[in-house]
């Protein structure tokens, strides 16, 4: 993806299969992958809520640099540990992590150390240029 010049982000998924992303409440299981929101009145595949949930943590990032209050965790004094303004530099290495660098600095030649190929047979990668070693 990031060859494409597409912007890759790893997050923590924390709560993003516990909390309703429509009212931010926590929902119930029913069974191992369904979830009920009573507030909403709504039944929930466990993995399509938490994608929902981890599309509003990538959409807090991008434009806000933080992450949606309902997913981050809170301390028994009630503070949010993961909140970007109250954590000094953290927005700054955020901002850093989740953008993408222009492709020329990122493009590497393919090469092998060993070739699983017979010998006198040429492999996939001595076709494209890069060198076996046998």
């Amino acid at each position: 993806a990031r060859s494409l010049d597409y912007i890759v982000m790893g997050i923590n998924e924390y709560y993003t299969s516990k909390k309703c992303p429509d009212c931010q409440d926590f929902v119930a299981q029913v069974t191992l992958r369904q979830f009920y929101c009573p507030h909403c009145k709504r039944y929930y595949h466990r993995d399509i809520m938490a994608a929902e949930n981890m599309c509003k943590i990538v959409q807090g990032y991008l434009l806000k640099q933080e992450r949606p209050r309902y997913l981050q965790p809170v301390t028994t004094d009630g503070r949010y540990p993961w909140d970007t303004k109250s954590i000094t530099g953290v927005g700054t290495s955020i901002s850093a992590a989740c953008t993408s660098t222009g492709t020329s600095s990122q493009i590497r030649k393919r090469t092998s150390s060993v070739s699983s190929q017979p010998s006198g047979r040429p492999s996939k990668m001595a076709k494209e240029g890069a060198v076996d070693i046998v």
